[in-house]
């Protein structure tokens, strides 16, 4: 019985594992993920923010998993007495992998100083999957993220450890004067339905373009429609743009499309009737 029970959680752990996934920061201009401070130092420094001496972690509580380190980044034009502003925050020295606030007081600081528009510009936060290399013992080092803005988008986890009283005021205090708002630097994946005018050999040219877009995942194609679907963060209108580049002419898909499509293929559904 024992043994059985050892095999359900390990089963458990392994589909944990590749089910559930983490956030990540992103740098902007070159969409590239940002796991340490190491990364981080140099675009920080960039817009103006120096690395304050690593705040060591409080020693754990009995029974308790430890607190994670932090390092604070203070802007160098601050103009106000330091210790009256706010200041860049993240733990230390992995910065992946943690809460959906942790990201959102760390957005917020910098906002303060940069504004909104600077601060989408520059970092942006998406999901991205487990893996061994990076995330180990996976049951033992996450917790669920339970009570998020993103449970419709499946199983988000973040590092034990990593989320402390500060910063969960620092986001209540946000939601409540609603005097700083970042929305859109959160990103979750989206799927384009587009309608391309294209013949067989244009498959290969289409895939081989979109390929070359930064932040498209996956891309389906039903030359018989046809009908493109695309999934990934990229933006639509870059899609057509690039499309374009390369000869294709495409739109974006609509319900008119698909009484075309099927008219086409000898099947038109008019009032819930079929007519074959």
């Amino acid at each position: 019985m024992a043994g059985q029970r050892g095999r359900v959680t390990a089963e458990m752990r392994a589909a944990l594992g590749e089910m559930a996934k983490k956030l990540t920061l992103w740098h902007t201009p070159t969409f590239r993920p940002i796991f340490t401070h190491d990364e981080l130092e140099p675009i920080m420094a960039a817009a103006g923010f120096v690395p304050l001496p690593v705040k060591e972690a409080a020693p754990p509580l009995s029974g308790g998993g430890g607190a994670a380190a932090w390092r604070e980044y203070a802007y160098r034009a601050a103009a106000a007495p330091e210790e009256m502003m706010p200041r860049p925050r993240l733990p230390y020295p992995r910065i992946d992998g943690l809460h959906q606030m942790a990201y959102k007081a760390f957005l917020v600081a910098i906002e303060f100083y940069l504004g909104v528009h600077h601060v989408s510009n520059l970092f942006h936060v998406r999901t991205m999957s487990l893996t061994k290399a990076q995330d180990r013992a996976v049951d033992r080092t996450y917790r669920p993220m339970r009570e998020c803005e993103m449970e419709e988008e499946g199983i988000f986890v973040y590092r034990d450890g990593t989320l402390d009283d500060f910063t969960k005021m620092i986001c209540n205090k946000d939601e409540e004067d609603g005097s700083i708002s970042i929305n859109g630097i959160f990103c979750f994946p989206e799927t384009i339905e587009l309608k391309v005018e294209m013949v067989a050999l244009h498959e290969k040219k289409l895939r081989k373009c979109l390929s070359k877009v930064k932040g498209i995942e996956k891309v389906e194609v039903e030359a018989s429609i046809p009908k493109v679907v695309v999934t990934g963060y990229a933006h639509r209108n870059k899609i057509l743009k690039a499309l374009r580049r390369v000869g294709l002419r495409a739109e974006f898909w609509s319900p008119q499309n698909e009484i075309l499509s099927a008219n086409a293929s000898g099947s038109l559904m008019v009032n819930n009737f079929s007519f074959l």
